[in-house]
């Protein structure tokens, strides 16, 4: 074997140095990464594919789900969902009172005027109803119930009309509005 190596020639022991390093170096990494997989499949309960059997039995984990934990979570969910519905809520109401203007003097006024003649169209009301009564008490006597109507209807029609008008809007925006909830499904 010194005979062999003795024979070759100078220029190539660089080369054959340079090799040499690298098969060490390869060797290295080569153990060191089979001895980490090995680490890291036993650490995860792996097996090596050739020590695996046939199990027609075999059911995987994520099959048998965790009810309780499931449900908790998505109260979870709908819990963070509603909160973060609060809170869009709160911004835009932040943000639509930026955008508010102030009420200039003839608003506010205005609004005054308004309020006032609201409180007197409501006295004037009230004293009405109190004169009819007389009135109402003399019709009550002397009609029956469709009689009183017609002449309620001819005698009022704009009032009449307006408070028809009033009630079905509220009968209709009542049904319009409502949030009609399906039966909840047994879980």
């Amino acid at each position: 074997m010194q005979a062999t190596l003795e024979g070759i020639p100078e220029r190539y022991w660089p080369l054959i140095d340079w090799l040499f390093t690298g098969t060490v170096v390869f060797a290295v990494l080569w153990l060191a990464s089979v001895i980490f997989i090995a680490m890291r499949r036993n650490a995860s309960g792996l097996t090596p594919v050739q020590a695996a059997k046939i199990r027609p039995s075999a059911r995987p984990d994520f099959l048998d789900g965790d009810t309780k934990k499931r449900r908790e979570a998505l109260e979870r969910g709908d819990a963070y969902e509603r909160d973060l519905d609060k809170a869009e809520k709160a911004e835009n109401e932040r943000a639509s009172r930026k955008t508010r203007t102030q009420l200039t003097t003839f608003q506010r006024l205005i609004r005054v005027m308004t309020l006032l003649m609201s409180v007197f169209s409501l006295a004037t009301m009230i004293a009405g109803a109190v004169f009819q009564v007389t009135y109402i008490t003399g019709l009550l006597e002397k009609a029956s119930a469709g009689d009183r109507i017609i002449e309620l209807v001819q005698k009022h029609p704009i009032g009449v009309t307006v408070a028809t008008v009033v009630i079905l809007y509220y009968v209709v925006t009542f049904f319009t509005d409502k949030k009609w909830k399906p039966e909840e499904e047994e879980a």
